[in-house]
């Protein structure tokens, strides 16, 4: 899903603190999950998945667990 404007927090829903984290409407950091790709081919973090077609949403919906995500600085080498 593509959300309409992103915004950065830094608070999980848990209230733990983080450098970075991703949230998207507004500061929603609960609807993120792990799903099983609907090719097999590895997972994929999908915000507010919903049960569907796979082929067409592109994972799998019984295979999703709530996660939350956050962003990590890359270190220059």
């Amino acid at each position: 899903m593509i959300a309409s404007h992103l915004d950065q927090f830094n608070t999980s829903p848990h209230g733990v603190e983080f450098a970075y984290a991703l949230a998207v409407d507004g500061g929603d950091s609960d609807n993120f999950c792990l799903c099983q790709r609907s090719d097999g081919d590895g997972y994929a973090v999908i915000y507010d998945a919903v049960e569907s077609d796979p082929m067409i949403a592109g994972y799998k919906y019984e295979t999703c667990i709530e996660v939350a995500v956050h962003v990590l600085p890359v270190g220059q080498q």
